[in-house]
């Protein structure tokens, strides 16, 4: 068969699942062994197939016990065969459409309530292709520019801390821009006093312009 020859203790301690040793099995089937059972490939495949009920009930019961390594073997699994995955979720949601979108609703706002400023970057971006604003921005160009500002408001000068407003210094309601060239960190008082007004409209109201 062109395979190495092992023992089933050298496989076990190499951390194999399968193990060929060059001999037929009682059965007499020459084929690779499984390391944590007795039966070689061919027995085992015999059985499943003059079998299946028994079979399942067999695997039903194993899945039982073992939650974390079935959901390992479906990562496992659904990495190797990404299409498959995607075409199993769609029969999934085409079977039980309300309760896709209730699991869709739920999982979305899980992730929402856990990635507060990736969410705010989705609703920015979403927000600047509705109005037809150009470009958009990362966390990462965030970050960059609370670190530039010492994370302090670009107005009031005071520390916002992780309570803090990005800001489109040009309103894009007025023809700004979604780059990150554009984007300000705000306090939220001083957010929401310049809401969508001009930055010098904005500076002039505060005294800050003449």
């Amino acid at each position: 068969m062109g395979k190495p020859i092992i023992t089933r203790a050298e496989a076990k301690a190499a951390g194999l699942k399968r193990f060929f040793t060059g001999k037929p099995c009682k059965q007499g089937h020459l084929s690779e062994q499984y390391v944590s059972t007795p039966n070689c490939i061919e027995c085992a495949t015999i059985r499943r197939t003059q079998n299946p009920e028994a079979n399942r009930a067999t695997r039903k019961a194993w899945c039982v016990r073992n939650p974390e390594k079935v959901r390992e073997e479906k990562r496992t699994y659904y990495a190797r065969n990404p299409d498959r995955k995607k075409a199993s979720a769609a029969k999934t949601r085409a079977k039980n459409p309300e309760k896709a979108r209730a699991n869709k609703n739920a999982w979305s706002k899980a992730w929402a309530k856990a990635n507060p400023e990736k969410r705010s970057i989705y609703r920015r971006n979403n927000r600047a292709i509705r109005l037809s604003a150009e470009g958009s921005h990362t966390l990462e160009d965030v970050q960059r520019i609370y670190s530039a500002q010492k994370g302090k408001c670009a107005c009031c000068k005071t520390k916002v801390g992780k309570k803090y407003h990005v800001d489109h210094i040009q309103p894009l309601a007025k023809g700004g821009n979604n780059w990150p060239s554009n984007l300000q960190i705000l306090c939220p008082t001083c957010n929401i006093r310049k809401n969508a007004l001009d930055p010098v409209e904005f500076m002039q109201s505060r005294g800050m312009l003449l």
